[in-house]
């Protein structure tokens, strides 16, 4: 099994044989499950696209291939504990739907589900043998969950074989962009990677991890772009064409605006 938090030493090995891995993007909480949904109206192949959240609501209007209720306590204390107790009541909902060899985990962190609940999710899926890339979305820090999403960034890293951060923040360089739009900016930006990541996995080939996430994104980027960057292949909202900026790992290594 691959060791955690080893993305330079993560080596993915498909041989002839293995032409086609099971691929899962299983988004967590109302952020992940964003991206899920975007991505599912995109009916991209080879992908088996979940959602899991703990507000039932709000996993009904989901577009995904199977969703997951989760029963998390909705006022209180909502931690480490009352997430891995949820996790083990649902446990054989899950397990079935972290049936895959590569898993793409999206969760926002900050809130209730997402950053309690994806760390559980990560440990149970790499338990099983999986490879997990976790993308965690990073709220604004104007807002005041800032600290959770600090810790549960920190957990969620623990339990992945490699976490790829995406920073609200980066947003705000972008003028004349609503909060409708900066979402799904941000959903077309995470969907872009997973799709290129996804159709490198789909092939034949022996390299680490973290050198097919830079060939993939800096594929998007042209052949002038620098490592890492990804350029937007069209104009999001209300921000002109020309003013695109594009999308790369700033220096802390948080997937943002360059």
């Amino acid at each position: 099994m691959t060791t955690k938090g080893q993305v330079n030493e993560t080596t993915v090995l498909l041989p002839d044989s293995a032409m086609d891995p099971r691929i899962s993007v299983v988004g967590v909480g109302g952020a992940g499950c964003n991206v899920v949904s975007a991505l599912y109206d995109k009916e991209m192949q080879g992908l088996e696209l979940v959602a899991i959240n703990s507000d039932e609501e709000s996993l009904s209007k989901s577009r995904a291939d199977v969703k997951v209720l989760l029963d998390l306590p909705k006022q209180g204390r909502c931690g480490v504990e009352e997430a891995e107790t949820s996790a083990e009541a649902a446990r054989a909902a899950l397990e079935r739907a972290l049936d895959a060899e590569v898993l793409f985990l999206v969760a926002g962190m900050g809130g209730r589900t997402g950053t309690n609940i994806a760390p559980v999710i990560a440990e149970m899926a790499s338990g099983r043998d999986a490879l997990v890339i976790s993308i965690a979305l990073l709220p604004f820090s104007s807002e005041s969950r800032v600290h959770e999403a600090s810790e549960g960034l920190q957990r969620l890293k623990e339990r992945s074989h490699t976490c790829l951060v995406v920073d609200n923040n980066n947003l705000l360089t972008l003028d004349g962009l609503g909060f409708n739009e900066a979402m799904t900016l941000v959903n077309r930006m995470v969907g872009t990677l997973i799709e290129s990541v996804t159709e490198r996995l789909t092939h034949p080939f022996v390299s680490t991890l973290a050198e097919e996430v830079q060939l993939a994104a800096s594929t998007f980027g042209g052949a002038d772009a620098e490592p890492m960057d990804v350029e937007l292949a069209e104009p999001a909202g209300a921000v002109a064409e020309d003013e695109m900026k594009p999308v790369g790992f700033d220096d802390r290594g948080y997937i943002g605006f360059a």
